[in-house]
């Protein structure tokens, strides 16, 4: 299983504002290990888990290189595309609750080839085309509150 880490903040703990919408609203710095052999790339998903209007996706990413296991705060990775968002918008987009905590989580795919979806593709399409060619996912949840 692929582990997923952050160095900016722990697993199961608080993101630091620097990464949400009332700081620099950029992404955090991520680690991927035990990267299963055949990996070609990766989809990075990261979702609120606490939305009250159901599913919100705040970040997906495909074709991200397998060789790309510390990807840096704010990342621009070349030959990677970044989808849609649930703001509509091709984009990160940091936690940004207007009241109790949410709970979030940062979902990595390692897939056995790379994905041919339209760069309008939402969070469905995405999923669906990566069912058969996944080798292993890894997950980091997190909290943050305003």
């Amino acid at each position: 299983m692929l582990k997923i880490s952050s160095p900016a903040f722990e697993a199961n703990g608080d993101i630091p504002k620097k990464y949400t919408c009332y700081g620099d609203n950029i992404s955090p710095p991520l680690v991927i290990r035990n990267v299963p052999e055949g990996t070609l790339s990766f989809v990075i998903i990261m979702q609120n888990l606490s939305s009250p209007s159901g599913r919100w996706v705040n970040w997906l990413m495909w074709n991200v290189e397998a060789y790309n296991t510390n990807i840096s705060e704010n990342c621009k990775l070349e030959w990677s595309t970044t989808g849609l968002n649930s703001h509509l918008e091709y984009s990160y987009a940091g936690p940004c609750p207007s009241n109790e905590k949410h709970e979030y989580q940062i979902a990595v795919y390692a897939l056995k080839d790379k994905l041919f979806a339209d760069k309008d593709s939402g969070l469905d399409e995405i999923l669906y085309e990566m069912e058969d060619i996944t080798l292993s996912q890894g997950i980091l949840t997190f909290y943050f509150s305003s």
